[in-house]
């Protein structure tokens, strides 16, 4: 997970939820034995301004579920199945020096495949929309 200064909410090694307050830069929490239960991880900025929060959970660093978001991202992976599901954040633009138009918003369109493939490892196909790619459907 990558942001400035942003509250960390996260699924501990005893299943347990913790939180951080005010982190800053690259954030990482490592398990060291196999686990069986759902990961959560949920981020939310302490800015008051616009903020691109980058936040993924990785097997044997490969990604394996995750995405961009803005202002706040919770993401959630299912390990027993092999499946992630995201929440993001939108971006409001308040620039008023972009000829009067204020407003609006984009959400992130794309995620990781994520889905356990024959080899054993996850598929890192980029998918528009969330969800599975073509072959995992």
């Amino acid at each position: 997970m990558e942001c400035t200064s942003c509250d960390i909410t996260y699924t501990d090694k005893s299943n347990s939820t913790k939180t951080i307050k005010h982190t800053t830069g690259k954030w990482e929490y490592k398990f060291d034995q196999k686990i069986s239960f759902e990961l959560k991880l949920s981020i939310k900025t302490s800015l008051a301004s616009q903020q691109t929060i980058n936040a993924y959970i990785l097997k044997n660093k490969e990604t394996v579920f995750g995405d961009v978001g803005y202002n706040q991202t919770t993401i959630a992976y299912d390990i027993q199945n092999a499946r992630g599901s995201g929440v993001y954040g939108s971006y409001k633009n308040t620039d008023t020096n972009n000829g009067g138009s204020t407003g609006g918003s984009t959400k992130p369109t794309s995620s990781v495949c994520g889905a356990k493939n024959k080899s054993g490892g996850y598929c890192k196909r980029v998918v528009v929309g969330g969800g599975r790619c073509w072959q995992h459907r």
